[in-house]
């Protein structure tokens, strides 16, 4: 690999390169967000199609110029607000989308949902999922099914910041545009339960199936916050009630990897169970403010997980075990269902028992091996007693690192010598072996130095660090100072590290 270079000091500068189910949910929710490894999306940046808002409610920017519940409650929490006309978003296409941290869709003062939004829906939706425009990653979504612009009601006139209808709003938008790097979006219905809307939403899924709606629902007002998490840190129950009519469209079932965040009580089916944050009492009813992605972490009176937070080398594998038990009895038999969203979205795993149903412990565990850097939130869904539940957990994948054994770092960088050999690590952070390590020099077609394959040149120093022997040569290095070295597991994902080399 590397060998001997006599009559000159190098220095290595080291740096890294990586590569339906129809079931309602219970969510008692908090949410963390962490960043994917590339970023497509310009940080901070927010799409507003203007045929889904209004501007006469009396809200004015600081130049007194009328603006959107919405483009005020996207600037409160911190987003640069574009606001194009529903022509200029239904001509847009995936590349432009992507440009944006989060897509908003508002409350047109109580009205169905613009046809420019979902006239274009495979584009944007598409997008927000991870798989158009350079976008890889799945960003956060937001549902929200009743009207916040047409109630619109400060306790503090001329204070927008003093509306729940705003709190509701900028949490929302706080939420979606949560992911750098990724496309999200929040998407308010309004008054309307439009037939395309359907459709829409299961786009925002990675299981592309499982919403319905109902689109009468009582409209007295009786509403519970269910859930709770930083974005909507400034929400409570009574912000959400007492709005004359506080829901317009509820969602009886929706796919597993979306979460019920407020219900309505009143509803004729009561699908979607939580603890109101509040009153810390339990709430049940028919969703209408949900939210999906990663960093969310759901937990149910009947259900848990574990653990809740982990952590992964892509190239492994990692276990969730789902439990249900009811009044600490376990419950047998009960199927759960189970998705991956973020940056593995739509991984699929193994569960035992094979058949998902928990077993007579109540439990069920689900692996799945991560194949890309970022976050993922696993989300199992179950009907226990007739009752929809879900939990949650988020692991964080990373890249295999590298480094050279006890020598020292200088000035942020590697100082090594010629006629030296340096043993070189790769901590694969599991129990999985390489398949074999490479090291060759940039811009060339050829190997150089033959490359360690199999398990014999290199040898175990503890549980997941595989570690080989490197030694540097002249030949090449002055003309070709780049260096790749590198490693590929035994599930066939290369990690690779970038040497510069410096004269």
């Amino acid at each position: 690999m590397f060998t001997d270079l006599r009559g000159f000091r190098h220095r290595v500068a080291v740096s890294t390169a990586v590569g339906g189910v129809l079931l309602s949910s219970l969510a008692a929710v908090s949410v963390t967000t962490a960043a994917p490894a590339l970023a497509t999306s310009v940080a901070k940046t927010a799409l507003i199609n203007a045929d889904s808002i209004t501007t006469s409610n009396g809200i004015k920017n600081a130049k007194s110029t009328p603006i959107s519940l919405e483009e005020y409650a996207a600037a409160a929490a911190g987003f640069k607000v574009t606001v194009v006309s529903g022509a200029a978003w239904d001509a847009m296409k995936a590349s432009d989308f992507a440009k944006y941290q989060v897509l908003i869709v508002g409350d047109p003062f109580c009205d169905s949902t613009a046809s420019s939004v979902t006239s274009n829906a495979a584009v944007w939706t598409a997008v927000v999922m991870g798989k158009a425009g350079g976008s890889t990653m799945t960003g956060n979504r937001v549902l929200v099914g009743t009207d916040p612009e047409d109630h619109y009601n400060p306790t503090v006139a001329g204070n927008p910041s003093t509306a729940g209808q705003e709190h509701l709003v900028e949490g929302g938008i706080a939420y979606a545009g949560g992911v750098t790097g990724a496309t999200g979006v929040y998407f308010d219905t309004s008054c309307g339960g439009g037939i395309n809307d359907i459709a829409t939403l299961n786009l925002l899924s990675v299981t592309h199936k499982g919403f319905t709606q109902n689109t009468e629902p009582p409209c007295g007002g009786s509403v519970a916050l269910i859930g709770s998490n930083a974005a909507f840190a400034k929400l409570h129950t009574v912000d959400l009630a007492g709005w004359g009519c506080s829901v317009h469209t509820t969602y009886p079932t929706y796919p597993t990897d979306w979460h019920a965040l407020a219900v309505a009580t009143d509803t004729p089916t009561k699908p979607s169970c939580g603890i109101d944050p509040s009153t810390k009492l339990k709430a049940c009813g028919e969703a209408y403010v949900l939210v999906a992605g990663f960093g969310l972490i759901a937990t149910a009176p009947d259900m848990t997980v574990t653990p809740l937070k982990g952590t992964g080398t892509i190239g492994n594998t990692t276990t969730a075990t789902v439990t249900v038990a009811h009044l600490k009895v376990p419950q047998k038999g009960v199927h759960v269902f189970i998705t991956v969203s973020g940056a593995n979205t739509g991984a699929t795993g193994v569960c035992v028992p094979a058949s998902c149903l928990t077993n007579a412990l109540g439990k069920v565990t689900f692996t799945y091996t991560g194949k890309k850097v970022g976050a993922d939130s696993i989300s199992a869904s179950a009907t226990i007693l007739g009752s929809g539940e879900s939990v949650t957990a988020s692991v964080i994948w990373t890249a295999m690192r590298y480094y050279l054994l006890n020598t020292p770092m200088i000035g942020g960088v590697y100082q090594v010598h010629y006629g030296h050999r340096y043993t070189f690590v790769a901590d694969i952070g599991g129990t999985v072996a390489p398949h074999y390590f490479y090291a060759t020099r940039a811009h060339l077609p050829t190997w150089w130095g033959r490359p360690y394959q199999g398990n014999k040149p290199f040898r175990s120093i503890g549980h997941g660090k595989f570690i080989m022997v490197l030694s540097i040569t002249p030949y090449g290095m002055l003309l070709h100072p780049y260096w790749n070295i590198g490693a590929m597991d035994s599930h066939g994902v290369m990690h690779r590290l970038h040497l510069h080399v410096l004269p």
